[in-house]
């Protein structure tokens, strides 16, 4: 697969689904249920501890509803992205796509290190999928990581996301 697009990094497989919770969130969504999505994510020392998802179900607008408060699992994120759940605020919603962008880049991140991913990616997003967006341009252009090595690597770190 080549990266043309950001559907194509974070596109839909629209699947049923087989998280048990997710097929229940999907019947409720069916019937009308309104959601609400907040994630939280604290910062513990030198790290994030693990994110959650708070889940706010509601039969209608001013009902208190019923709140679930679950571990953040990809699953569960992609299966409310294919329910059309946002979230509360943007600011959550940034949190959402950083979360998924990283477990996104996990595998790739875990054969390369972090600092020659950063750079291929920056390269990436500079040249390709994000070019017509000039918010993004505009940040990347004071991003300076080193120039990632042109070996091997390279190309397997960039074919990983785009192969």
């Amino acid at each position: 697969m080549t990266v043309k697009s950001y559907d194509d990094l974070f596109g839909s497989t629209h699947h049923d689904p087989q998280h048990p919770r997710l097929r229940r969130w999907q019947q409720l969504k069916a019937s009308g249920y309104l959601f609400d999505l907040r994630i939280h994510r604290k910062w513990d020392g030198l790290t994030f501890s693990p994110a959650r998802l708070f889940v706010t179900l509601r039969q209608r607008d001013g009902d208190p509803g019923i709140l679930e408060e679950v571990l953040w699992e990809d699953e569960l994120n992609q299966g409310l992205v294919e329910l059309g759940v946002q979230a509360s605020d943007p600011a959550n919603e940034v949190v959402r796509y950083a979360i998924a962008f990283k477990s996104a880049l996990d595998p790739v991140s875990s054969r390369h290190n972090q600092d020659y991913l950063r750079s291929v990616l920056v390269e990436l997003l500079r040249g390709g999928v994000f070019t017509g967006h000039p918010d993004l341009q505009a940040m990347l252009a004071m991003v300076h990581p080193a120039q990632a090595y042109r070996g091997s690597d390279y190309q397997q770190a960039l074919e990983h996301r785009t192969g």
